[in-house]
């Protein structure tokens, strides 16, 4: 087995256009790769909110940006994606973030993908963790992440996250 030099970092999304389009095409592809071709959030709004930051991973070796997260923080005048893509089948996720943000800050972890190249090495949940890891800097209290039932578990164990069933079918 190769062992890869990865490097990870953290980015304010508006400081680096150039990576959060990297990072948005990758994405994409990955979406792509699975025939997912619409998701409410995969649009390049995001790049311009002052709360947005990016994590990615990249190959040292080859320069590939490998795979990525965003943390999006509550405010500004952006809705969080969780809202926007859920409100329309249960609108009680209104109050479940505002009752979290009333606590302090609030926000989410969205837009997590893995370029299939490099799957299986485990960077998707290293990714999580280092999303969980960064929250004390922002001083964020609450973080909401909506993944779908086959990796709500990796949530839980590598992000320390709790399933909210007041939301949806549990």
């Amino acid at each position: 087995m190769r062992i890869l030099n990865i490097n990870v970092r953290l980015l304010h999304a508006s400081s680096e256009l150039h990576t959060c389009l990297l990072y948005m095409r990758e994405h994409k592809a990955v979406l792509a790769d699975f025939g997912i071709e619409m998701v409410t959030s995969n649009t390049n709004e995001w790049v311009y909110n002052p709360n947005m930051y990016v994590i990615v991973a990249e190959c040292m070796d080859t320069g590939d940006m490998i795979a990525g997260i965003r943390v999006q923080l509550a405010g500004g005048g952006y809705e969080l994606p969780i809202i926007a893509a859920t409100s329309h089948m249960d609108p009680n996720i209104n109050h479940v973030v505002e009752k979290h943000a009333s606590n302090g800050i609030t926000g989410e972890v969205c837009g997590l993908w893995n370029s299939r190249k490099y799957k299986g090495i485990g960077i998707s949940k290293l990714l999580i963790s280092a999303s969980t890891s960064i929250l004390n800097q922002f001083n964020v209290t609450s973080l909401f992440g909506l993944c779908d039932s086959s990796n709500t578990e990796v949530m839980k164990n590598y992000g320390g996250y709790e399933v909210e069933e007041s939301v949806g079918n549990k």
